[in-house]
Order: C-alpha cells, then structure tokens, then sequence
C-alpha cells in the first residue's frame, strides 16, 4: 500500500487560518497532523478524506499530531473526538502546550481537554525533540517543542508549534505548524543544513509572517504546502515595494505588509520550488511511495501529486447531492467584520441540497478565481426551486467582493416552482448570456474583474436538484 500525503482543503469561513493534513502509511494506519478549525461540515468532509482512502471500515490513527494550542489547529480533532469517535480509533495522540506563564496569544483548549480524556491519558504522548515514530515505515521524527525555546521569555503561542520531519524513503517534508521567527532560529541554530534540507514544506503561519528567511534557505524545498485561502493572495505573495499601497488591507500596515513579502519571498532562494499546494484551493495530494522512487521527479509531476480537480479543471457537475457536495457548497466571507457576510446554512434533503439564511447576507461561492484558465469563461447550470427569500447572482467583482460589479442580477423565479437558470460567460465578446426559466438577456462581462461565481442569499431557502459548472 502507497505512502499518501494529503492536504485537506479546509474552507476558511470564520477566518484565514487553519490547516489540516492526513497521512495514510502503507501498513494502512493514519498519521494525522491538526485538521482545522471545524466549520460547519468541515469536521465531518475530514473524516470523509479519512475513510475514503482506509483500508479499514473503521479507520486507525496511529498518530495524531497538534501542533499547538489554537483552535484553528486543532478545532476538528475536537470535535470528531466528541461528536464521531466511534467511527474512528486513535492509537496515540500528541501534543505539547506550554505553561500559560510561557506564552501569550492561547484558545480555549476547555473542549479541547474534554476530547482528550475521552479518547484516554494514556494514549497522550507528550513528544520532545528526539522522539521518533514508526508507522509502517513512515518516520516521524519530532525537531522542536516549546522545551526547547530559551527559559526566562514569554513567546507568542505560534513559535511554540511542534516542528518535525516526516520520511519515507528517501523523501522528506518539514512541518512547522504555525512557527515564526523564534521557533525558526532555534531550527537554524540546532540542527545542521542537511538535517533540514526537505523535499516537501509546510510554509509556517499560513505565510503570514511564518518561517524565515533563514530557514527557508537551509530548508530549499521542491514543493510547499500552503495553508491559506485563496482569497489571501496576492496579500501574502512577494511583491515589490511599489506597489504595496494597492494591497493594504485593515489588519495589516505597510510596513508589516512588506515585511511579509520580504519573508514569503525568500521561501525559494534557490529556484528550487517546483509546486505549490494551496489548501484553500483544492486537496492536494503527494503519494510519497512514487515521489520517492523517481530519480527525476519533474519529468512528470503527475506520477505522484494529485488534486481534486478533474483533468478538465473547474468542471462540477452534481446530481444526486452527497455530503461532500454540501462541504464544497458551504463557503462564506466573515473575517472579523471586513467581510460582512454571515455563514449560510447548507443541509441534504433526500438527494437535494437546500441553502438557507437568515436575515444577514450569506455568500455561496460556486467558482472561486483560482479555478478559472487564461479565458475565464464560464458555463454554469443551476436546477432547483426558490422556497422563500432574496437569492442573487453575481460574476466578477472585485475583491471584496461587495456587490461592488454591476453583474449582479436576482433570481426572480417564483416561490414553490421549479427553476433553471443557465448563465455562458465569453470573455472575447465580454458579454454573458443569462436564461431563466426561458427568458433570455446579455449582461455585460468583464473578464479581467472576474473573481468568482456567487450566490447571494437574504432570509432564503434554495433548493438545489442539479448544479453544473464549467470553466473554459
């Protein structure tokens, strides 16, 4: 059995951070490293990533890694332990938090503790810089904990992440969890360059300010792993100084904002990165059993990366809806206000998949901007009925998206009935077809604002029988 490493596409709906990543070894057991904050379905789509590639009908966990004390690491460990740990087995779990004296900037971990008795103490392994574990033959072995940090400090509670190595064969990825300067030069200090140098890396704090630029140079990674949603970049892309005035967003100043750049920027030094995974794109997947027995691994990347994207990228078709449907159709902006939407409320009903609000907008994405080709041409296809409620179509925009593009149009189907809304975007005529229920309008198109596909909802509930979305 292959050695996969994948990294779950979490959705940032209450906020940027979060990570998740699941490791099936080849004896069929898992290690597990955070997963997330837990949004709605979230925790249950994790599982779902878990059992589809399970050998067993009841998945084991041998390892399960928190890499520190936030909510957005270890959110669905939490709740899977309390709401579906009997569909699941953990052998070991693993975590380190420091004394409260030693850090500043912790989550409620009361859940979190609750999770843990259940599951057992004595299956609570407190790791140190050292510790290696053998999952069939999938070498874990623990770099840094918050032990290592210098007494007499009180550190930020991302520099006391876990920082380890994970090997199978002759092929190595760095995980840092969401460590930042501090942990990083303990790194660079402790361990010699060969001891860091990884194929694979986990990019620290989601590229806000993670890592440095001096691990980032010992590391030399061919492909990253990228925590983040899509609709952080290009905030945490390098850029030059210049033009950093047309990026600033509320939370981040100039200076903070080049700051970032400077360290994102130095995470290919050496022009060895071949790949990069974004989490809040798609799930990613490494079969680190092919990956390590190709001398030349670029000669075809898809020997051993895979994404959940279909070869024709962004096509969706979804009939007969799944959980795994809902997951994907459960997205919304609410980030501490500068996004003023609430989440919607997805549920399965029968093979329909129905999406609710209340009196607060809540926003749909059905095709992000990172889905679209050079063309960003666009087919979509929605079937369903209109039970209540305000639903609203938008294409383009500018980010954030704010109603601010003029293709904004209401789905004015009556209330009950049976609808089909069909929408063909063709940038070369920078126009849009819109049919509903038989009446047919152009719109006006704009390719180079296009950022997405959305549903806007007001107090609605929307019953979906068919989606179709094809990006040209």
């Amino acid at each position: 059995m292959d050695c996969l490493l994948t990294q779950f596409q979490n959705m940032y709906h209450r906020c940027d951070c979060g990570m998740g990543y699941i490791v099936r070894c080849p004896d069929g057991r898992f290690v597990i490293i955070d997963g997330g904050l837990g949004e709605p379905g979230e925790s249950e789509a994790f599982l779902e990533e878990i059992k589809a590639v399970s050998k067993d009908p009841k998945p084991v966990i041998a390892l399960w890694i928190i890499t520190h004390a936030h909510i957005d690491h270890f959110g669905v460990f939490t709740h899977l332990v309390g709401e579906h740990g009997s569909e699941f087995e953990i052998e070991h779990a693993a975590f380190r938090f420091p004394k409260a004296e030693k850090a500043r900037g912790w989550s409620d971990t009361k859940d979190f503790y609750r999770a843990v008795e259940k599951i057992g103490k004595d299956k609570v392994i407190t790791p140190a810089a050292g510790d290696s574990f053998n999952v069939g033959g999938c070498i874990t072995d623990i770099l840094f904990t918050e032990a290592d940090l210098p007494d007499g400090e009180v550190y930020p509670i991302n520099d006391t992440s876990i920082a380890f190595r994970l090997a199978f064969g002759r092929r190595r990825a760095l995980f840092i969890g969401d460590g930042a300067a501090v942990q990083s030069s303990v790194l660079c200090n402790k361990y010699r360059r060969e001891e860091l140098k990884s194929d694979v890396f986990q990019v620290g704090h989601h590229g806000y300010w993670g890592g440095s630029p001096e691990l980032h140079d010992m590391v030399r990674p061919s492909v990253l792993l990228w925590p983040a949603p899509d609709f952080r970049f290009p905030f945490i892309f390098s850029h030059p100084e210049s033009i950093a005035d047309g990026y600033l967003i509320p939370t981040a100043s100039k200076e903070a904002l080049l700051r970032l750049w400077r360290i994102n920027g130095s995470l290919d030094p050496a022009g060895t990165v071949r790949v990069t995974g974004y989490s809040g794109k798609e799930n990613f997947t490494i079969n680190m059993s092919k990956f390590s027995e190709l001398d030349d691994p670029w000669e075809n990347v898809s020997d051993f990366i895979s994404s959940s994207l279909s070869p024709a990228k962004g096509v969706i078709v979804r009939e007969d809806f799944k959980k795994r449907d809902l997951y994907a159709l459960h997205w919304s902006f609410i980030n501490g206000g500068f996004y003023p939407f609430s989440p919607g409320n997805v549920t399965l009903d029968g093979k329909r998949a129905v999406i609710a609000s209340g009196e607060k907008i809540a926003a749909c994405q059905l095709i992000k901007d990172s889905q679209f080709g050079v063309s960003k041409g666009f087919d979509i296809v929605m079937k369903g009925v209109l039970e209540r409620g305000e639903v609203f179509v938008q294409y383009s925009g500018d980010t954030p998206v704010l109603f601010e593009s003029k293709a904004v149009f209401p789905l004015c189907a009556e209330y009950g009935k049976p609808f089909t809304l069909e929408i063909s975007a063709d940038p070369s005529m920078k126009k849009a077809r819109v049919s509903l229920c038989g009446a047919v309008r152009e719109e006006p198109y704009d390719p180079d604002r296009m950022k997405g596909v959305y549903v806007f909802l007001k107090d609605a509930s929307l019953s979906l029988t068919y989606l179709e979305c094809r990006v040209k």
